[in-house]
């Protein structure tokens, strides 16, 4: 299986995904101060991720494509995936 591997990286006011080769996938430039970010991996061509902000705001992104937001009651220090059944 042809399998790609892709490293997110999160800036001052960026996120920047690289291939393992070194070539820019894209670049996200943010409006806000991120506080910390959490990759998830859901299928070969689809990944998400979710942003964390100092203004207690949760995002989730496909790509550069903001899919999802929600404010939350604290600053996030960490984030993470759950399943729920």
């Amino acid at each position: 299986a042809n399998f790609n591997f892709f490293f997110y990286f999160l800036g001052e006011r960026s996120v920047y995904c690289v291939s393992e080769f070194g070539k820019l996938k894209f670049m996200k430039k943010l409006e806000y101060t991120p506080r910390c970010m959490r990759v998830n991996r859901l299928t070969v061509d689809n990944v998400n991720y979710m942003i964390a902000t100092h203004t207690n705001t949760l995002m989730v992104y496909s790509e550069s494509i903001l899919k999802w937001a929600a404010q939350l009651n604290h600053i996030p220090v960490h984030i993470d995936y759950c399943s729920m059944k």
